[in-house]
């Protein structure tokens, strides 16, 4: 499914036809009773996972047999693509535009296969991570390309996987307000999430030393991975 993202959902929004099969849709799934295309996409990219999912479950009921349910899918689904294409070209040394092109086009795949109850929680970040990985099992051979220093890949422990990136600030405030992690980790994170920098790179951007990011870092992530609200996005 290659399409020039912005101008295909520009045609999508303004096509005669989008209201009445959006009106359709009421028929099969009630809840959506007089929502317009715009309401739909806001609730399915909604920072409510509860409504969140909720849209999502209800659209892939729909993307079995409706063409536009798919593409409303796909792009409720952009703003957690768009970061891991950006890491995935960077490490593949390949052109952006190509690696969402074809992200989108496994996104689009999975949302007219993918049961709605296949996950009961999560949908968005869940569909997200597995277009990713049909990306990068179709890839066997794809080379990776490792900028700066020796550190490990930052996408090992990447938070952008799981969240897109306008979220991860507040789920970020949420761990340091509860006590989970320090201001100092959190801030660390957040760089890592947003740049997907190596550890040296992130210390000289927030005037760190090198030793003394990485031990804020592992330490954050071993504090996150018991944190409850934590543990459904890393099962994702």
């Amino acid at each position: 499914m290659a399409i020039p993202f912005d101008a295909d959902w520009c045609r999508v929004t303004t096509s005669k036809d989008t209201a009445t099969a959006v009106a359709r849709w009421a028929e099969l799934e009630p809840t959506l009773a007089g929502a317009d295309l715009d309401t739909v996409c806001r609730n399915a990219r909604s920072r409510d996972v509860a409504e969140s999912d909720a849209t999502l479950a209800m659209l892939l009921r729909l993307a079995v047999t409706d063409v536009l349910a798919r593409r409303v899918i796909v792009e409720a689904l952009m703003s957690r693509l768009v970061p891991i294409a950006a890491t995935l070209a960077r490490q593949g040394g390949e052109a952006y535009d190509d690696v969402l092109t074809e992200l989108a086009g496994w996104a689009w795949e999975l949302a007219a296969t993918t049961a709605a109850d296949r996950w009961p929680m999560l949908l968005a970040p869940k569909l997200a991570r597995l277009a990713k990985r049909r990306y990068l099992a179709a890839r066997p051979h794809r080379p990776v390309v490792h900028l700066g220093d020796n550190d490990p890949p930052a996408t090992a422990n990447s938070l952008d996987e799981q969240l897109a990136v306008y979220e991860v600030g507040a789920f970020l405030e949420r761990a340091v307000t509860s006590g989970t992690i320090s201001a100092a980790g959190a801030c660390v994170l957040r760089a890592l999430a947003v740049t997907d920098a190596t550890d040296r790179v992130i210390a000289q951007h927030l005037g760190r030393g090198v030793a003394g990011t990485k031990k804020a870092r592992e330490r954050s992530l071993t504090q996150l991975r018991t944190w409850r609200p934590a543990l459904a996005l890393y099962a994702a």
